[in-house]
């Protein structure tokens, strides 16, 4: 029964305890303000160390009193920790009682009157303050008065014996008031706890009775912030007040809790337009202006198109809200913002009809402008002209320059090309270096021809990339339709026949289709066919010509000569499918096959005791190829073939058209194996004199062009002088090819040429007829090389 009497008066003792100890920082400062005032009045009539040591005493205990204040706050003064609001108001208790005992009677009559006057007001004061619990009160009025009273009765004089009696019947009259006065507070503090208890209770059921209502607008609300979609509540038929969650105020650029009106009426109009397939949305049109009308609106992709450009798109849906008349008074409206999802499927778009590198249209794209030109051609009878252009090695200068370089020359050639081409043009990146043209609305052929020449023109200007002068050319081949009615497949194919004949011709120029090439063409295909099946089946052979030295006359080396027996055709000459086989790619296995099996045949006259020196073609192709080194080495390891016994020869052009690091770093390898480089049909182009003293070629052939009119035309003549006289210089070996004549071999001899080759000296043998004849020669046999240069001390250089 103990125990829960004191748990229901828990509450009103610890309400009374809080107020008390929230009073203790003013009657701290209330109790130091009156002692330093008691003490200033009796300065003159104390003595200095006692004033001085009660003073301290009371300043002490009041800065226990704040200590304890702060270390025990007022909502945790429980039963446990309230002796100290007893213990602090007895040590202020004590020190006033001090001042009965050290400071009674001291000085004139009115300083006397000071302990009575301080002692009076303090603890009538106490009563007030202290009154919330009577234990703290009477911890201070205690040793407060009786001290006092305690002086006042033991003295001799009647007059302070009343005095005393006073003073007990004071402190009886306190002890009353103060009773009074705790159950007073008591009553009050009864009375807040239990209104605090009752307005509880009716709080509680208030929230009970509104929960269900709060709990549905919590959740509305946390929806409409959460979710991923912009919430329009319209509050109006006109649409003019509309609120809405925080996407939509960022959806619309505005600050949350402004006015989301769409409609440019509204009080604050929109700093935007509203825009559906690009045309600007009418006000009564609005989805919510609909939707307020009683309209339902379902996904309608709209774009908000912003003052500074900006553009935002979403898919907006909308639905009235209706009175208890079920009349429209309103509408909720939501968005979701498919920006992203737009700029996404354009970007797709984009990247599915333009070449990612140059920005130009691709291949399908190219395809269907050319269809729409067709198809306006068959209506208006005009002309369409569709052009292909190839940049002329620009595989070889990609390999010089690096794949970022060669971009960036794409990027610069289209360019120029897009700037050259008419409006309405289509100019189109196919893939690689080849770039298309689509020319609508043509009078005729002129037109595609004037825009040919114009492109091959702008593209011959030299390119400056990285402080370097690129030179670049263009072949193009042209196609014309006079009425839309080829077929798109049909007029690209044209052109790309022409495209090829215009490289056949030179490169740096254009061709138009012509029917005829038709004809070519089918019979190129067919010649591929059968040159792929031609490697299948053993079809090719070499022959071998030798190389006379015309000092010892005798065979120097034998050249190794590729002949195709065709089944029906019989020997077809190499001019006919060698370029085919170059073209297609298929000149690398081809070359291969040739390295092999010369390098397989030698092997045999070696096992006779016959070792020659064997000249074998190598096409640009090959050299440009990552893996030329690796197959010649598998060459050579298959016959185990000595490499200083072999000879490569590349043609000038490739000098000229196709030197790179790529082909550099190959021709370096394969001198490093001891392997001979010459250079063939030297004289026809345009060599580098740099790259011939660079490089590592040991062997000059002048080309039969310059022998063939030795004894006819001087300028030839000087000519082969000249390339006798570089090579020599140069430390290289000069031999000649075409020799045909006596007097072209006597020539030859005068002008100090090194070695020749030609139908005079032999033809073209197969291998088994090589050994007879190195024999008939004199050729020495099991022994070295013979020297690759005039000077044996830069052989190999």
């Amino acid at each position: 029964m103990s125990a829960k009497r004191d748990d229901s008066h828990a509450p009103l003792r610890a309400e009374l305890l809080a107020q008390l100890a929230g009073r203790q920082p003013v009657l701290a400062a209330i109790n130091l303000v009156a002692a330093f005032l008691f003490a200033g009045g009796l300065s003159s009539a104390a003595a200095g160390p006692v004033m001085a040591g009660w003073l301290g005493y009371m300043a002490l205990s009041q800065a226990v009193r704040l200590l304890s204040w702060h270390l025990y706050d007022a909502a945790r003064m429980t039963r446990d920790n309230a002796v100290w609001l007893v213990a602090n108001s007895a040590a202020a208790g004590v020190g006033w009682g001090l001042t009965g005992f050290l400071f009674a009677g001291v000085g004139p009559p009115g300083q006397q009157m000071l302990v009575p006057f301080f002692l009076a007001g303090m603890t009538a004061g106490a009563v007030a303050s202290l009154a919330a619990h009577l234990p703290v009160l009477y911890a201070f009025l205690v040793p407060a008065l009786l001290p006092y009273a305690a002086r006042l009765a033991i003295s001799n004089v009647p007059v302070t014996r009343t005095m005393a009696i006073a003073m007990l019947a004071y402190v009886a009259g306190l002890s009353i008031i103060a009773c009074q006065v705790h159950r007073s507070l008591r009553r009050l503090v009864e009375l807040h706890l239990e209104n605090a208890r009752l307005i509880g209770e009716l709080e509680h059921a208030r929230r009970g009775l509104q929960d269900l209502l709060e709990r549905r607008v919590a959740e509305l609300d946390a929806v409409m912030e959460t979710v991923p979609v912009a919430v329009w509540i319209v509050h109006d038929r006109d649409a003019h007040r509309v609120t809405g969650n925080c996407r939509a105020a960022q959806m619309l650029r505005v600050e949350p809790g402004a006015n989301l009106s769409l409609a440019a009426s509204a009080e604050y109009p929109p700093h935007f337009r509203l825009l559906r397939d690009g045309e600007e949305v009418r006000e009564e049109d609005l989805p919510l202006k609909r939707a307020a009308r009683g309209e339902s609106v379902d996904g309608e992709e709209l774009r908000v198109a912003f003052e500074n450009g900006d553009l935002v798109d979403m898919l907006m849906s909308a639905a009235p809200v209706r009175d208890s008349s079920g009349r429209p008074s309103g509408a909720v409206g939501a968005a979701v913002d498919i920006t992203e999802r737009k700029r996404t499927e354009e970007r797709i778009k984009h990247l599915a009809h333009h070449d990612a590198l140059t920005g130009l249209p691709n291949r399908i794209l190219f395809q269907d402008r050319l269809r729409q030109a067709l198809g306006l051609a068959r209506r208006s009878g005009s002309a369409t002209g569709v052009l292909l252009l190839d940049l002329d090695y620009f595989k070889d200068l990609n390999d010089t320059l690096g794949h970022p370089a060669g971009d960036h020359l794409l990027q610069a050639a289209a360019e120029r090309l897009a700037a050259a081409v008419r409006i309405g043009d289509t100019l189109a990146r196919l893939g690689g270096d080849e770039f298309a043209v689509v020319q609508p609305g043509l009078t005729g052929p002129d037109g595609a021809a004037a825009l040919a020449h114009r492109l091959i023109t702008t593209l011959a200007t030299p390119f400056t990339l990285e402080s370097q002068e690129i030179q670049m050319s263009t072949s193009t081949g042209v196609a014309v339709s006079h009425d839309g009615s080829e077929e798109v497949d049909e007029l690209i194919r044209q052109a790309d026949v022409a495209l090829y004949r215009a490289k056949q011709e030179g490169r740096g120029r254009f061709r138009f289709f012509e029917p005829e090439m038709d004809a070519e063409v089918r019979a190129r295909r067919k010649l591929e066919r059968e040159l792929r099946r031609a490697l299948e089946r053993d079809e090719f052979a070499l022959h071998y010509q030798p190389q006379l030295d015309l000092r010892t006359e005798r065979v120097a080396s034998v050249e190794a000569l590729l002949r195709w027996h065709h089944p029906e055709r019989g020997l077809v000459p190499p001019a006919e499918f060698i370029p085919v086989a170059e073209a297609t790619g298929l000149i690398r296995p081809l070359g291969m096959w040739v390295l092999g099996e010369a390098c397989r045949e030698s092997k045999i006259w070696r096992d006779a005791g016959l070792e020659i020196v064997v000249a074998v073609n190598l096409s640009p192709a090959q050299l440009r190829s990552d893996g030329v080194l690796q197959e010649i080495d598998g060459a050579l390891r298959s016959s185990s073939f000595d490499p200083h016994w072999l000879e490569l020869e590349i043609t000038e052009s490739l000098l000229v058209e196709h030197s790179n690091r790529t082909t550099d770093r190959a021709l370096r390898g394969i001198a490093s194996r001891g392997i001979r480089l010459a250079l063939d049909d030297f004289g026809t182009g345009c060599s580098s004199l740099a790259s011939l003293k660079r490089l590592p070629v040991a062997t000059i052939k002048i080309d039969c062009s310059f022998v063939h009119d030795i004894g006819r035309d001087p300028e030839d003549e000087a000519v082969v002088r000249a390339i006798v006289y570089l090579g020599h210089v140069l430390g290289k070996r000069v031999v000649a090819e075409g020799v045909e004549s006596e007097a072209q071999l006597a020539f030859l001899r005068e002008a100090g040429c090194d070695a020749a080759q030609g139908f005079l000296l032999g033809r073209p043998q197969v291998a088994a007829e090589v050994a007879p004849l190195l024999v008939a020669s004199g050729y020495p046999q099991a022994g070295r090389p013979p020297s690759n240069s005039v000077n044996p001390t830069v052989s190999g250089a």
